[in-house]
Parts: structure tokens; C-alpha cells; sequence
């Protein structure tokens, strides 16, 4: 009975120490399978712009082993990425493209790890026409028509001054030519019927008496 009451009891601390001994390597390798998941997100900011205005692309990842993977598909004129894939070993990434043609556009994107996970995500980029030639920041090349008046109206101006007083100095000479003409038809009317008045007919003067 002693042997088996001592057989019992080593068989007891035999236990505890194995459970307390084997639990912390079990967490340990646990907390090693767990791993981040490997995300990816997509954007183009502004998301709604002008044919030949610029936007810029952005993307960032989350989790995954460096160096990434990235295919674009679907892009719109002006916006392909050139050499597919690029390569990146870095979080988050933008670039800046300016695309050339109206519409709307469903880009897709696949990204692989270091591991070969691979992930998909789209963005949708909308074109509208009417955008102007410029270098993207919207400074366009265009001219303005009513660019030389500024010069040319001053001018015009004085012009049409002179011009006008002109005409006043012209109407004015004429009134006064008018009013001086008509000043001396009076005079000479006034004069005529002067001399027809005070001339005598020659009965008139044959008729007379001699003075005494």
C-alpha cells in the first residue's frame, strides 16, 4: 500500500510539472502562425476628372512580405503604368497620370507578395470631355481675342473725341455763317427799300417851284 500511495503521488508531480512545462511552447508557436493578412487598396484622387487634367493613383498595402507585385489593367490613355508589373517595396505608393480620353473607367489592379499571396481590388476613374491642353494643372495653352484692346481703346477713344468735337466746331461755323448771312440779306434789303424811297421820278422835279 505505501509503494502504491508513493506511485501514486510521483505519478501526480510527474503530471503538473509536464502540463505547467508544455503550455508556454504551445502559446509561443501559436503566436508565430499567426500572421497579418495581406490587403490591398486603390484609389485615384480626384476620382472625376477633365480629359487632359491630371490625377494621381494611389495605393497601399497592408501586411504581405516586401517586395510587391502590382499589375494595372484597364487603364485609360495617358494613365498606362509602362512596365507591367511594377515592382515596389514600400507600404504606399502614388503616381501621377493624365489621361487623354473621355469615359469611364473600371481599373484593376493584382498585387502579389513575397509569399505568392496574391490580392485584387478595382478603382473606377471617370474622364469628362472638354478638359484643355495644358500641362495638367489647368493652365491652358489658349489666346485671348480681346487680349489687344487694351491697347487699341485708348486710342479709339481720343479718336472718337477729336471726331466729335469736330462736328461741334463744323455745326457751329455753319450757325454762325447762317446768322451772319441772314444779317446782311437784311441790311441790303433794308438799304434797297431806302434808296427806292428817297429817289424822286423826273415829273416829280420838272413840277417843283423855283425858291423865290
Amino acid at each position: 500500500m505505501r509503494r502504491l500511495a508513493l506511485l501514486t503521488v510521483g505519478l501526480l508531480v510527474v503530471l503538473v510539472l509536464g502540463v505547467g512545462v508544455g503550455t508556454p511552447p504551445s502559446i509561443q508557436s501559436a503566436g508565430r502562425l499567426t500572421a497579418a493578412a495581406f490587403t490591398v487598396s486603390f484609389s485615384y484622387s480626384p476620382s472625376t476628372t477633365a480629359a487632359n487634367s491630371q490625377t494621381q493613383g494611389m495605393v497601399t498595402f497592408s501586411g504581405g512580405a516586401v517586395p510587391f507585385k502590382v499589375w494595372l489593367n484597364q487603364t485609360p490613355p495617358g494613365c498606362d503604368p509602362g512596365t507591367q508589373p511594377f515592382v515596389t517595396s514600400t507600404y504606399t505608393n502614388s503616381w501621377n497620370c493624365t489621361p487623354t480620353t473621355a469615359g469611364t473607367y473600371n481599373v484593376l489592379l493584382d498585387a502579389v507578395d513575397n509569399t505568392g499571396t496574391r490580392v485584387q481590388t478595382a478603382a473606377t476613374l471617370t474622364v469628362q470631355s472638354g478638359g484643355n491642353s495644358g500641362n495638367g494643372n489647368g493652365n491652358g495653352s489658349g489666346t485671348n481675342p480681346l487680349a489687344g484692346l487694351d491697347t487699341v481703346l485708348p486710342t479709339l477713344f481720343i479718336f472718337a473725341f477729336v471726331f466729335l468735337g469736330a462736328l461741334v466746331a463744323l455745326a457751329a461755323g455753319v450757325v454762325a455763317m447762317a446768322v451772319l448771312v441772314s444779317r446782311r440779306l437784311r441790311q441790303l434789303t433794308e438799304a434797297m427799300k431806302g434808296d427806292r424811297d428817297g429817289s424822286k421820278s423826273f415829273e416829280d422835279v420838272s413840277d417843283a417851284k423855283p425858291p423865290t
